[in-house]
């Protein structure tokens, strides 16, 4: 059994009959290896600070940050998410508790909570532009950019990684409810 299968079958099964049809040209999996971290914090020394452990300047809210096996997702001024599809929960949290030293972060594994789903093709932003209430134009919503935005009730983290492909981070509680819905709107097209 794939490591996709044992994480969140029903979906998994959903997913791999979905790509058999490959509608449109859209091909969709959920990246079931990704591990999560929540990272909160109080004040700007802390982001001068993280950043500085990062070596580079924290990305503005709305976009990411590639550092090699780690992304970094900026929600907001005081909170990030982080994330690898590389590291295990272990090594992720060992370096992230390194740069999260200040007794005003907090960090959180949110790994079990999280689904992020990939819907990559040529068509995935025409379809899932119809499906959402936001602008997923090129102009709009750029590369590396990152949208927070409620589809159909569903609260969802678009991540726009380029080439015509977007990820979808949501709560793992409505992941296969969510993609059955969006299963359902690219149907019509």
């Amino acid at each position: 059994m794939s490591e996709e299968l044992e994480r969140e079958p029903l979906l998994a099964a959903e997913l791999a009959a979905f790509n058999e049809e490959a509608p449109h040209g859209l091909g969709a999996r959920e990246l079931a290896r990704r591990n999560f971290f929540r990272l909160e914090w109080r004040d700007d020394q802390f982001t001068k600070s993280f950043a500085g452990s990062l070596d580079r300047n924290l990305v503005p809210v709305g976009r990411i940050l590639p550092c090699g096996d780690l992304t970094v997702l900026r929600s907001s001024p005081f909170a990030l998410l982080a994330y690898s599809d590389t590291l295990d929960v272990d090594s992720l949290a060992h370096r992230l508790e390194a740069l999260a030293t200040s007794s005003d972060s907090s960090l959180v594994d949110v790994s079990h909570g999280l689904v992020a789903l990939e819907i990559a093709g040529e068509r995935s932003r025409t379809v899932l532009d119809g499906f959402c209430p936001l602008d997923l134009s090129n102009l709009a919503f750029t590369e590396q950019s990152v949208l927070r935005t409620t589809i159909q009730g569903h609260t969802i983290t678009m991540v726009n990684q380029g080439q015509d492909c977007l990820e979808l981070i949501m709560d793992r509680s409505y992941a296969l409810s969510f993609w059955q819905r969006l299963r359902r709107h690219i149907a019509l097209f």
